[in-house]
């Protein structure tokens, strides 16, 4: 377990060595350092995350006298709250009061660092250049940089809301790590490409909604139907919901990671979730009848040939019809 930490001086460190030992009791373990400032959100990367990744998260907060927070796993959708002091013991009115007022400045806060950054990302985007086709993250990819942008050496991915507003970006490098804008809105915002009217006639054809850009760019490629990347599993049923209240009538397919190996098969379970919770199909990047063949491994639709992606994706709106 990685102990190394920083925090305000208001936190008592016997409750950061609880609550770290909480986070690893749950199977949410840093692999790096973790600054814990109070109020605000750290993500980091976990055990079991590739490089470039940082699906955990947690958030402390100790400037109320009481330390609480909590943790999780926006790959896995785990998510623990904490309290530091005796199981059992309830917080007076006192406590709670200071508790509320203390998250109210909390909420303040993060709305106005949520306003600045959508500022930062509309300004980052209309301030990148066409994206080069012989970046290498797009070369790895066999990839055209449709509906994207770059700055410097980093791909620029547009993330927008319901309304195609843009709140924030995320970041491409070179050797793929991806980050967000910090402070950004990420929740329910996705890329699209394909999705909405041209023209003033209606987009024919399927929608379908992947995890990464790079997932649901490939589909695209693929099928030539509109897709939707929700950036994360976690994000997954929000925007299938969304796409859903927008194109009530619409064929939707969830195009599922396949995370193979020990544990669950969170990409699977998230894309499933989605599909219930927006009337939608699920499509899974391995060939019918080899899941199994596939435990191990860890694949999405860019990982496998366009027209085995494209047989796939239409295999299983067949299934559906």
């Amino acid at each position: 377990m990685n102990r190394s930490y920083s925090v305000g001086r208001r936190c008592p460190i016997e409750a950061i060595d609880i609550f770290i030992d909480a986070m690893a009791k749950a199977g949410i373990v840093p692999m790096e350092p973790i600054s814990l400032t109070s109020g605000e959100l750290c993500r980091f990367r976990c055990v079991g995350d590739n490089m470039g990744r940082r699906n955990g998260w947690a958030v402390l907060h100790y400037d109320s006298g009481v330390a609480c927070g909590a943790f999780g796993n926006w790959r896995s959708g785990k998510g623990n709250k904490w309290r530091f002091g005796k199981n059992g013991h309830s917080l007076s009115t006192h406590e709670r009061r200071v508790m509320a007022d203390a998250a109210r400045r909390r909420e303040a806060d993060r709305h106005q660092a949520t306003e600045r950054a959508a500022v930062f990302a509309r300004n980052m985007w209309c301030s990148a250049s066409n994206a080069d086709p012989a970046h290498p993250y797009l070369a790895r990819k066999y990839l055209h940089p449709f509906g994207i942008r770059q700055q410097a050496s980093c791909l620029i991915v547009p993330l927008v809301d319901d309304a195609a507003l843009l709140h924030s970006v995320q970041r491409i490098g070179p050797d793929g790590k991806k980050l967000f804008v910090k402070g950004g809105r990420t929740k329910g915002l996705f890329w699209p490409f394909g999705v909405w009217p041209l023209d003033g006639k209606p987009v024919a054809g399927p929608l379908v909604i992947a995890e990464g850009w790079a997932t649901a760019a490939a589909v695209h490629e693929a099928t030539g139907f509109g897709v939707a990347a929700a950036m994360n599993a976690y994000n997954l049923i929000p925007v299938a919901e969304t796409m859903r209240r927008l194109f009530p009538d619409r064929c939707i397919v969830i195009a599922a990671d396949h995370d193979g190996g020990s544990g669950d098969n969170v990409g699977l379970i998230a894309a499933t979730k989605a599909a219930q919770a927006s009337r939608a199909i699920v499509a899974s990047p391995t060939p019918p009848g080899q899941a199994t063949a596939c435990t191990s491994l860890k694949i999405d639709f860019a990982d496998i040939p366009r027209d085995q992606a494209a047989a796939l994706i239409r295999r299983a709106i067949g299934r559906e019809a």
